[in-house]
């Protein structure tokens, strides 16, 4: 190229290949399984889902009642934060943004959380982070 975009030539390992290629083989399977953690979730959340669309269940996340719960939550279990705040973030410094302009962001960066959904969790770690998720954030 002329080296007009920012970009980079990736190559796979045929190990990677290999690991790919046996997860496209078991996707729906992994997917199916995925989902039913989730619906677990949701019914112990008390969260109603809309069954017309299919959730690959990639990710829950949670809505906290605070900050101080998430992050305990967080620890509990270790849960990730995959959405931080918006106008904290330096890719998007160009906008030249007062920090207070995006409300709604800087409140879900601070209480959502995503909790461990992987295909292969055990009945009692489901039940760990159900357990936990109910306790620490005192919904139930």
């Amino acid at each position: 190229g002329r080296g007009e975009m920012l970009g980079r030539n990736s190559t796979m390992s045929s190990m990677n290949a290999a690991i790919i290629d046996f997860r496209l083989n078991r996707m729906e399977e992994l997917q199916l399984m995925r989902q039913n953690i989730g619906s677990m979730y949701d019914e112990a959340f008390g969260i109603v889902s809309n069954n017309k669309v299919n959730n690959n269940r990639h990710k829950y996340v949670y809505k906290c009642k605070s900050e101080e719960n998430r992050n305990l939550i967080k620890k509990e279990i270790n849960g990730k934060v995959h959405y931080p705040q918006i106008s904290e973030n330096p890719m998007y410094s160009f906008l030249h943004h007062r920090k207070d302009d995006c409300i709604n962001s800087k409140l879900f960066s601070q209480t959502v959380v995503s909790l461990p959904i992987h295909p292969y969790m055990e009945e009692e770690e489901i039940d760990k982070v159900i357990n936990t998720v109910c306790i620490l954030d005192e919904n139930f």
